[in-house]
């Protein structure tokens, strides 16, 4: 067992150390509060130590953020990086399809590994040809060789479920993590594979739950694709004040995404503030068909309907009553009342 965090604080802070011991104990006091899961923490130290700060950041989004940005530092940064760290990232740069990335780390770890790692490379290589079912009994195989601490360094049992989920076996992706937790209490990525199971199944409640046990000291490390259903939730428990601060905080860290983006547009909407909405969808008019129309609703709301327009031609024509209530709305804002009746009609139509 390594020194615990606060052994190792209070020996930086006798000062008696040489430059060469306290940057060794300093990356020990770091992978101490990492281990423990103190992301916290050990996030709000980072400024302090801008010359590893790169190395943790990418290392917490392998774990609790996202895999694929926390990979890519692997692959472009050729001397950092223990073998656990290139085998996690590989694994998900792997899963995720990153081929930059996964060529890159295959390259950097080669084939000097330990045995006990070496079937690791071939589930890679299996995830890299998106032969998924493969992967997954090799992946099986492996976790039946395991004892449990091994099972809690690599969590190979995390990948699985993932992997399951991928392929729509969420009963078999609920095991894996049920099988986890038997020997691993309380992990941050746990938690966070059991939100995403939630989110396939549609069970808000249990996504709200276990981020909130993950992040309870910070919400703000909510990984990205759960923050949308998380305010989501919040807003539904009647915290209207948090949600409302959660969302300029996470609309801060996140400038560029679209679905927070929709969502914070949404709730303006409500409101009638059109201006507002166009000001935040501008830049995100193209990324999903509820943007576009949305974007293009505010623009009728503010009678600017040859901007609404040009989005609108842009659209393939679609038998489906949002797009003949966009039509509508595009008739009303030119003062074309046949027009927007013959649209109405065919949204009605659409709604039987």
């Amino acid at each position: 067992m390594g020194l615990g965090s606060n052994l190792i604080q209070t020996l930086l802070d006798t000062g008696r150390l040489n430059a060469e011991e306290t940057a060794d104990y300093r990356h020990r006091y770091l992978n101490a509060l990492f281990e423990s899961n103190q992301f916290d923490t050990l996030q709000n130290l980072l400024p302090d130590y801008p010359d590893t700060a790169g190395y943790w950041h990418a290392k917490m989004d392998l774990y609790i953020g996202n895999a694929v940005k926390g990979a890519e530092f692997f692959a472009e940064n050729e001397h950092i990086g223990t073998q656990n760290d290139l085998l996690v990232a590989l694994l998900a740069a792997s899963f995720h399809q990153a081929k930059r990335s996964s060529e890159k780390l295959f390259a950097r770890i080669g084939t000097d590994l330990p045995d006990s790692y070496q079937p690791l490379l071939t589930v890679a290589q299996k995830l890299s040809e998106q032969n998924y079912f493969v992967a997954l009994a090799l992946l099986k195989t492996y976790i039946d060789s395991l004892d449990d601490r091994q099972k809690g360094y690599l969590k190979p049992e995390l990948l699985a479920s993932y992997l399951c989920m991928k392929l729509g076996n969420l009963q078999g992706a609920h095991q894996y993590l049920v099988a986890f937790e038997k020997h691993t209490q309380n992990d941050p990525s746990c938690r966070i594979a059991i939100a995403r199971l939630a989110k396939l199944r549609g069970d808000s409640e249990k996504l709200f739950t276990q981020l909130n046990r993950a992040f309870e000291e910070n919400l703000l490390l909510i990984p990205e694709d759960l923050t949308v259903d998380y305010l989501k939730k919040m807003y539904a428990a009647g915290n209207t004040d948090g949600e409302r601060y959660l969302l300029a905080q996470l609309r801060q860290k996140y400038p560029e995404n679209p679905s927070l983006a929709l969502y914070e547009a949404e709730k303006l909407a409500q409101n009638q503030d059109w201006e507002s909405v166009t000001k935040i969808l501008a830049d995100f008019a193209q990324a999903s068909p509820e943007t576009m129309y949305l974007y293009t609703t505010a623009l009728c709301r503010l009678k600017n309907h040859q901007a609404a327009q040009r989005y609108f031609d842009s659209l393939s024509l679609q038998d489906t009553a949002a797009y003949w209530k966009l039509a509508a709305e595009i008739a009303e804002a030119k003062g074309d009342k046949a027009l927007q009746a013959e649209c109405l009609k065919k949204q009605l139509a659409c709604l039987e």
